[in-house]
């Protein structure tokens, strides 16, 4: 199976389960609820949103179909199966321990906030050649992220973009992924078939001296964004 057949499959995994919670919602305001029985829910693209339709949780438009989505899918319903139980399955892991679902059960994104950040590996001169920056500012490999870890840039005055930096840190908050490894084949156990990796000593992704899960070098603001929801709510 090509990735972008597993990738379609799991889409309509979270389509399958976006429908099943569209029909539990309930309006809470009695007159948004009169209103959405007499509105179709769907949004269109094409179109501008309705008064209703901005008051409505993005839980309830439905997610966006691949219009030639029949050239790949027979039966939808068993698709739909399919994506679910593979999005559950650690056998479809490197490690046989982490399933798609270990880090997006959440909406489908990645809510962790330890061990999450990234050194500025993205990093290039002024001529764009890479120069990778391998050392963390904001914590360590196994740092665990709080609301007053933001912003990382800070100015001395918030108010004036300006104003000179009292701290500047390149670090990401990215997404956990694997241990750094070599893949050695594969092996059967049981009857169970799984991959031979040989962890390799990680310059970058350690702590004391130990591989810890590499994250990814883009930012994954979901967290980000929680952790501000926390403080705000806190002050």
């Amino acid at each position: 199976m090509k990735i972008h057949h597993l990738l379609l499959l799991l889409s309509l995994a979270v389509v399958g389960r976006a429908q099943t919670e569209l029909v539990k919602l309930e309006p809470i305001d009695p007159a948004l609820e009169a209103a959405v029985r007499a509105e179709p829910l769907e949004v269109k693209p094409d179109e501008p949103l309705t008064e209703v339709q901005k008051k409505l949780s993005l839980r309830r438009v439905p997610a966006p179909r691949p219009s030639n989505i029949a050239d790949f899918i027979q039966d939808e319903k068993s698709a739909i199966v399919l994506g679910k139980a593979l999005f559950w399955d650690t056998q479809v892991s490197s490690d046989g321990v982490q399933a798609c679902a270990s880090c997006h059960f959440h909406a489908g994104a990645d809510n962790r906030s330890r061990g999450q950040l990234s050194p500025g590996l993205l990093l290039v001169d002024s001529s764009g050649k890479p120069q990778p920056d391998r050392s963390l500012r904001i914590g360590a490999m196994i740092h665990q992220l709080a609301a007053g870890d933001f912003p990382f840039r800070r100015l001395s005055n918030p108010s004036d973009r300006g104003s000179t930096p009292i701290r500047d840190a390149n670090d990401v908050v990215g997404s956990q992924g694997v241990r750094n490894s070599d893949f050695g084949g594969l092996s059967r156990t049981s009857g169970v078939i799984g991959e031979i990796n040989q962890l390799v000593a990680d310059p970058v992704f350690n702590h004391g001296g130990k591989n810890v899960r590499r994250v990814s070098p883009r930012n994954s603001p979901t967290c980000r964004k929680q952790l501000k929801k926390e403080k705000k709510k806190n002050s």
